[in-house]
């Protein structure tokens, strides 16, 4: 019995600390892979004693087989949510690359490579909107409410939420484009303006006296008067997505 208990335990552990290991500012570089660990056994120790027991298989395969199910259940799980930040670092990285700001690479700890700067703030800002919007415990809820649908050791997938989160990820280039369309316009308008005037003043370069002053001022302008509109908009788009983690059973 007691063996029973430590891999029901262990199972349930599998799937939540998978969730943690992929979902955001928990995954970031930096972050104590213990907080995880501690964080995981919490909610196997509230989870795992409201499940039914898991019986012991004679032969270890079908167990280490069943850890691996779990755990790349909850990373699966978790994989809608991190496609919406990879859309926000793509958006900053267009803004960043307009402005010319990219040559100003910092670390970002949430990618895990290096980024501009406009790219660190926003995926930094989003990282706190995740965890003060309290989506974080969303998803915690959502993956508590799984087991209902997939009991642990179950070795199964649910097909019908594959394509929920392939739907998440293949909308990522798209999401990231909405978000910097405002500043991609601006930039384009200003690239226009500046060559009216090169036509109108052919020896003056007026790229290089004008141009990249403009894009990058108007452009650090237009961002913080938009970032309220950008962190809405993320947002959303991160509601969406902790609802189709919700979802990912349904079709079981």
């Amino acid at each position: 019995m007691n063996e029973a208990i430590l891999v029901t335990a262990g199972l349930v552990f599998a799937r939540m600390g998978g969730l943690l290991l992929g979902l955001p500012i928990f995954s970031a570089a930096g972050t104590p892979k213990l907080a995880v660990v501690f964080g995981a056994l919490g909610l196997t120790w509230v989870i795992a004693p409201t499940l039914p027991i898991v019986a012991v298989p004679d032969d270890p395969g079908p167990l280490v087989l069943a850890v691996i199910s779990e755990l790349s259940l909850g990373l699966m799980l978790s994989l809608s949510v991190m496609a919406v930040f990879a859309a926000m670092a793509f958006a900053s990285e267009l803004m960043s690359m307009q402005m010319g700001l990219v040559m100003a690479s910092l670390f970002n700890p949430l990618q895990k490579q290096t980024s501009g700067p406009v790219g660190t703030l926003a995926t930094w800002v989003s990282g706190m909107l995740f965890l003060g919007a309290g989506l974080h415990l969303r998803c915690v809820e959502a993956v508590g409410a799984s087991f209902a649908w997939v009991p642990p050791g179950e070795l199964s997938l649910p097909t019908a939420g594959v394509a929920t989160v392939i739907g998440a990820v293949g909308s990522m280039f798209s999401l990231g484009l909405q978000l910097a369309a405002p500043l991609l316009a601006m930039v384009f308008m200003i690239n226009v303006l500046v060559a009216v005037l090169a036509r109108l003043a052919p020896r003056m370069n007026v790229f290089f006296s004008l141009g990249m002053t403009l894009t990058s001022g108007v452009g650090l302008l237009m961002l913080a008067v938009a970032l309220p509109w950008l962190l809405m908009a993320h947002r959303a788009a991160l509601e969406d997505a902790v609802r189709g983690v919700a979802q990912i059973f349904s079709g079981m």
